[in-house]
């Protein structure tokens, strides 16, 4: 089993609070970017039973969800700018967290205050939507 982390814009998204593609029913992304690179091949990766957390409007982990089935491709949200061909990984359990755990109000021991506590690995990824693993070697957050 692996842990995954989904973050996600959730506020003014019709599509990620209704409908089968919304916050916790579903993980999805586009096949390709938009110069037609996989940069999303980690979707291809998650398994049946892995664990998602979800980091939502940038704000921290607000909940917690578990793959109920692996990929497969479907369309995006008609309207994003995502629209089109996509993988679509459906989830079950969805559970918020209360509270959550907000990205500036867990830092790392020792760690400099001036930073959050759910660490990327630069700030310019930290803005971008993605998908994310959980690291095994030190802990850290790593885009994948």
């Amino acid at each position: 089993m692996k842990v995954w982390i989904e973050k996600t814009i959730v506020k003014g998204r019709q599509d990620r609070l209704e409908g089968d593609l919304k916050l916790g029913k579903a993980l999805w992304s586009p096949t390709k970017d938009k110069r037609g690179a996989d940069i999303y091949s980690s979707m291809r990766d998650v398994r049946e039973g892995d664990i998602v957390l979800h980091l939502t409007d940038n704000k921290g982990l607000t909940a917690i969800s578990k793959v109920s089935k692996p990929y497969y491709e479907g369309n995006g949200a008609i309207g994003s700018d995502w629209e089109g061909s996509a993988y679509i990984i459906k989830l079950t359990s969805f559970t918020e967290l209360n509270p959550p755990l907000n990205r500036t109000d867990h830092r790392p021991q020792g760690g400099n205050p001036g930073k959050c506590g759910i660490k990327f690995e630069s700030e310019k990824k930290a803005q971008h939507e993605g998908f994310w693993s959980v690291g095994q070697s030190r802990g850290d957050w790593n885009v994948i």
